[in-house]
């Protein structure tokens, strides 16, 4: 047989809402037992915090029972939700939650067994096992809201922490990408510059060699500065194409040599160490 959540609501149950309101310090002592019991492992940390609304929420579930009342209206939802946000905040698992609810359905229907003078009836327990699970729906309502609360916030924060690395990164772009500017300009300045004292050097190198008849004295120190001159050009010639250097774009020129000309042209620009 169905029987209409609403109209169960609606009906006043005034014995066992009176008996829950009067006596909720003892239930909720055995609940604390036996949670404990059937949850050892479920953080307790703060044991007494947690049982501070409880009262309330029994005085109030006693209360709805006892009044015929709008069957929308749900007072004992409230502190119901304030244990899901409790449990939450001391690192419950959701399931230990329900469970909680579930141990305290057993306590409440132990506690009616014991002290009232007759059998419960039939409506009765209908009508705290519905209260029980409004109660149970609004705590794990309040539960998943803080714990997705919690990994918006997170995920914002880890977004925000990821929006700040690449702002230090497109920075260090734009500075990176400016001390290279700064360095292609300072190599061009610089590859300028040297040409204004290779060009006398040259011409100074040229006139030493219109010389007749020649000086043997200083034909040979005329021939090494006047290849290390070709060298230095060579050298300012490439500082001055700073696309080729910038873009490592480099053309070898590659050409027989003789072994003896080379090791003769290292002697002779490590002479001064050697001697």
């Amino acid at each position: 047989m169905s029987v209409d959540p609403d109209v169960i609501r609606a009906e006043p149950h005034h014995e066992i809402g009176a008996l829950l309101e009067a006596h909720a310090d003892e239930i909720i002592e055995h609940w604390c037992r036996r949670a404990v019991e059937e949850q050892p492992h479920a953080r307790r940390s703060h044991h007494v915090v947690l049982q501070d609304h409880l009262h309330d929420f029994l005085r109030k579930l006693g209360r709805s029972l006892s009044e015929s009342r709008d069957p929308y209206t749900y007072q004992h939802c409230l502190p119901a939700a304030t244990h899901g946000v409790q449990r939450w905040e001391v690192g419950w698992s959701l399931s230990e939650v329900i469970r909680d609810h579930q141990i305290l359905r057993l306590v409440i229907l132990d506690f009616f067994e014991e002290n009232l003078d007759r059998d419960l009836r039939y409506r009765e327990i209908l009508a705290v096992s519905l209260a029980l699970d409004e109660a149970i729906s609004a705590s794990v309502v309040a539960y998943v809201n803080g714990r997705d609360a919690y990994l918006k916030e997170l995920e914002d924060a880890r977004g925000e922490e990821s929006r700040e690395a690449q702002r230090k990164l497109e920075e260090q772009a734009t500075a990176l990408k400016e001390a290279d500017r700064r360095k292609n300009e300072f190599l061009a300045i610089l590859a300028h510059e040297l040409r204004n004292p290779l060009a006398p050097i040259r011409n100074a190198v040229e006139v030493l060699g219109l010389q007749e008849p020649p000086d043997p004295a200083v034909q040979w120190p005329r021939e090494i500065i006047e290849r290390q001159v070709f060298h230095l050009n060579r050298m300012v010639d490439d500082l001055l194409d700073v696309s080729r250097i910038t873009q490592a774009k480099f053309n070898l020129h590659k050409e027989p040599v003789q072994v003896a000309t080379v090791i003769a042209r290292a002697i002779e620009t490590s002479q001064p160490l050697i001697e």
